[in-house]
């Protein structure tokens, strides 16, 4: 598996997860949109995590670079959106994943911008979904996912749970 291919699937399940997350309790993506003046609403929140579900499942299901770039223009925006409120000032928990939530820092951009480079590439090299590593070689495609499940739960860790919690200092490193 390449490092691509890593990134890929770690992007694709790391905004699955974050997309469930915010459908259950968007509210703190809400507040963090208002708070650098975007409309916000839970319905509209709602629909963007739905899009991050459907998105992450087709990277992970199709070897297409479409669904790729796709994501990586949602990680894209992420990262804009973050620029936007650490250049306002905003002390806001970022909504990422629901409820649990750090203040948005430059490790959200650096991270955004790191799985939106693993989705280019991985689109531009025609590198395989989770479902086609599966069928060539079930032991590989299931330790491969495995393997991009944990580095998601650091990733989402790292972002909005205890290690961006322990690490306050982070938001701005």
């Amino acid at each position: 598996m390449s490092i691509a291919v890593g990134l890929t699937l770690t992007a694709a399940l790391l905004a699955a997860g974050a997309g469930v997350a915010k459908l259950a309790s968007p509210r703190t993506a809400v507040e963090a949109m208002r708070a650098v003046r975007l409309p916000a609403s839970d319905t509209l929140v709602r629909a963007a995590a739905l899009a991050e579900v459907a998105l992450g499942a087709l990277v992970l299901a199709t070897d297409g670079w479409l669904a790729r770039l796709a994501l990586a223009l949602a990680y894209l925006g992420f990262a804009a959106f973050s620029i936007v409120a650490i250049s306002a000032g905003r002390a806001e928990p970022c909504g990422c994943f629901g409820r649990s939530g750090s203040v948005i820092g430059w490790r959200h951009v650096v991270t955004d911008l790191v799985l939106a480079a693993g989705l280019v590439t991985a689109a531009a090299g025609n590198g395989p979904s989770a479902a086609r590593l599966v069928r060539l070689s079930p032991s590989l495609g299931a330790g491969s996912i495995a393997v991009a499940f944990v580095a998601a739960l650091l990733a989402a860790s790292f972002l909005s749970g205890p290690m961006a919690r322990a690490r306050p200092e982070m938001a701005d490193a």
